[in-house]
């Protein structure tokens, strides 16, 4: 027999608060209107909750069985609403977000840090992969938002997506790199120096390639590969090699390394750094009020 689990919660009050009339007062209804409750329920379950004769009523053992089990029940309704408040008001909670690796390095952290000093009780789960394998999650939900380089082809339907910024590739280097002392480089220039190869699956990999075949056919030298934000920056600063790095990473990474770009303007594919959701996502407050957050902080970046 299915039994009401609110019925379970008003049987755990009325054994806690010792009889109808207290527990009437704490669930604000009056204690006609419990009586009748009672008087209900037992008539559905076939069986007495309540010894009837003593004053005042006393539980029977099956009542004090079933308000054990309404314990857990008013737990489990109490962390529901907790969770209600939560998703409606965006003051706590978990926000599961994706990016890809050079953005996750170089430009996230400090902005989750941020949105964290106003959020405290906000816990950000952070993954990184590439754009396609962050969509693919997505679309499993299996995290709630991606940050990535995007172009049209990659927002298909289901998906929404903002503009963040642009993404535009550019040739980086040390900054005392006899190319960087170059008013106007020649694109031939590229081809005398080693490169720093991104990781092959990488949409960087593809748009340096793009580079190299448009100045010739040679292959170019490749001095180190696959390697972390960090080690591509600090190899720059330490050789002659050179890299393909999106201009807002090298704006963010500057700071703590001295690398510098080149003037020579590529010919790579357009993209757009975005947020991407799921069309169709019953999106949480907390998830609206990052997402806002994220839009008004890139600002600056752009």
């Amino acid at each position: 027999m299915d039994i009401d689990p609110k019925h379970l919660a008003t049987l755990h009050v009325i054994h806690e608060r010792g009889g109808l009339t207290a527990a009437a007062a704490i669930l604000g209804t009056s204690q006609p209107a419990l009586s009748r409750l009672v008087s209900d329920l037992e008539v559905r379950l076939g069986a007495r909750l309540f010894d009837r004769t003593t004053r005042p009523w006393r539980m029977t053992s099956l009542g004090e069985s079933l308000a054990s089990q309404g314990s857990a029940v008013r737990v489990a309704l109490s962390r529901a609403s907790h969770a209600v408040e939560q998703f409606k008001g965006g003051t706590e909670g978990l926000i599961k977000l994706g990016g890809t690796p050079y953005l996750s390095e170089a430009v996230l952290p400090p902005l989750i840090t941020s949105f964290q000093s106003i959020m405290p009780d906000v816990r950000i789960d952070q993954s990184h992969a590439y754009t396609s394998q962050l969509l693919r999650r997505l679309r499993r939900r299996e995290i709630d938002l991606v940050i990535a380089p995007v172009d049209t082809m990659d927002i298909t339907e289901g998906l929404q997506s903002r503009r963040l910024l642009a993404a535009k590739n550019i040739v980086t280097c040390r900054k005392q790199h006899p190319l960087a002392k170059l008013a106007k480089p020649r694109t031939q220039d590229l081809l005398d120096y080693r490169w720093i190869s991104p990781p092959a699956d990488s949409p960087l990999a593809a748009d340096m390639r793009n580079v190299i075949n448009r100045i010739s056919d040679r292959e170019v030298r490749t001095a180190f590969s696959g390697a972390s934000l960090s080690s591509v920056a600090q190899i720059l600063e330490q050789s002659d090699c050179l890299a393909v790095l999106p201009e807002y990473v090298l704006k963010k990474i500057t700071s703590r390394y001295k690398v510098t770009a080149i003037n020579i303007k590529l010919s790579t594919p357009t993209r757009s750094v975005a947020m991407i959701t799921n069309e169709d996502d019953v999106r949480s407050n907390l998830l609206r009020v990052f997402l806002e957050f994220m839009e008004d902080a890139f600002k600056t970046l752009d």
